[in-house]
């Protein structure tokens, strides 16, 4: 039923171990792409209905902030990571307030993408940090 699928799987593989083993800059990237793919993923999803004109400036933004997180996760900085997720917050409320206030639904809006760079991207972040672990020993102040 699914053999295209199961093809594809057995074929991409040997690619992803290899980018696991690799690590460095290119599981970053991988990570990257991953937390792109699965945000817009996720926005398909979570904004199925028409309210087009008030995500859409919203989930863009998103968009710009996912490689920061994704850079600040290759560094080594999750503390950093945590001041970009506070700075996305800050940007995406003041946009939220000033652009469309008069917008009843845009607190869902809102919240469902925030929640969405915290869910994806965060986590997704959170890979790269594991993968070079021992890289991270001796850092202070990463939590």
């Amino acid at each position: 039923m699914h053999l295209k699928r199961w093809i594809t799987g057995l074929v991409a593989l040997p690619f992803l171990i290899y980018i696991i083993i690799k690590g460095g800059v290119l599981f970053s990237v991988f990570i990257g792409l991953l937390a792109l793919i699965g945000f817009w993923e996720y926005t398909r999803v979570v904004f199925s209905d028409s309210r087009e004109n008030a995500r859409g400036f919203l989930v863009l933004v998103g968009y710009l902030f996912i490689p920061m997180i994704t850079w600040a996760a290759h560094y080594h900085a999750a503390g950093l990571m945590f001041h970009i997720f506070s700075l996305y917050f800050i940007v995406t409320a003041l946009l939220s307030v000033l652009l469309y206030k008069n917008d009843r639904l845009v607190y869902e809006i809102t919240k469902k993408t925030v929640l969405g760079i915290v869910y994806i991207p965060v986590l997704l972040a959170y890979l790269i940090l594991i993968r070079d672990g021992e890289q991270m020993q001796g850092q202070s102040g990463s939590f």
